[in-house]
């Protein structure tokens, strides 16, 4: 007879008390290590609407916090042939306050992981491993699940991740509808290499994701380079770091 040896104590969840109730279900405040959530998180969402996130962290260094929907397939394991769907949110003086938006995700059965640090550094620090994507609310919203509203101010976020290889995801978010809309990529001399986004743009959070070439399809060399957003009033710049 073999006899195992006892696997070591490794920590513990928070309490988990599950009631009868018509409501959805939710994750604890404390689910995530190292975060801590204003409100539980609901495991399912409808398609169409927006998510609002709140909370403080433990990691002094943070300034990111990363959502990332991956789709599951019929077994309930990660489709690695579909596209996973990152959503960041800044970190500042150790909370975040933002909203994830759903309105272009396709109903379904997601893992909702969660990555924390400073942008570019992300480590792991927890995940709801059934996330649903309900098709669209004929009515009223879910509890918790609120409508989309106007940001409080024109921002331009830390791409991430950053530095990167091959795609890194820029966000902003716009209090306002503006008519022209620019981001693009510039190397240090002032030289514009790719235009990411032009035109018109709704109010609200925009995400987009650069694949580190020119206007030509040409992949550019590593190196630092400047990302810069002038919408109306507003102009904001960042710098990213690409290594091949």
């Amino acid at each position: 007879v073999v006899k195992r040896r006892p696997t070591p104590f490794v920590g513990s969840f928070h309490s988990v008390r599950v009631a009868p109730g018509s409501g959805s279900l939710q994750a604890p405040t404390r689910y995530f290590n190292r975060v801590r959530l204003d409100r539980p998180l609901p495991t399912s969402v409808h398609t169409g609407h927006s998510l609002r996130l709140s909370g403080a962290v433990s990691d002094p260094e943070a300034t990111l916090i990363e959502f990332v929907l991956n789709p599951l397939d019929e077994e309930g394991e990660i489709d690695h042939a579909a596209t996973e769907i990152p959503q960041g949110l800044p970190v500042q003086a150790g909370r975040f306050d933002g909203r994830l938006l759903f309105h272009e995700v396709m109903a379904g059965a997601y893992r909702l992981s969660v990555n924390l640090g400073p942008a570019g550094d992300l480590t792991y620090v927890g995940a709801v491993t059934s996330f649903e994507v309900l098709p669209p609310a004929p009515t009223a919203v879910e509890p918790a699940v609120e409508p989309a509203i106007e940001p409080p101010a024109f921002a331009l976020y830390p791409n991430y991740p950053n530095p990167f290889n091959s795609r890194t995801h820029l966000s902003f978010s716009l209090p306002e509808d503006q008519p022209s809309v620019e981001l693009a990529v510039y190397d240090l001399l002032g030289q514009k290499l790719a235009v990411l986004a032009a035109g018109p743009r709704d109010s609200g959070l925009h995400s987009l994701e650069w694949d580190g070439r020119d206007d030509a399809g040409r992949p550019l060399a590593s190196g630092s380079y400047l990302y810069r957003l002038r919408a109306g009033p507003y102009q904001g710049v960042g710098k990213l770091l690409l290594l091949r």
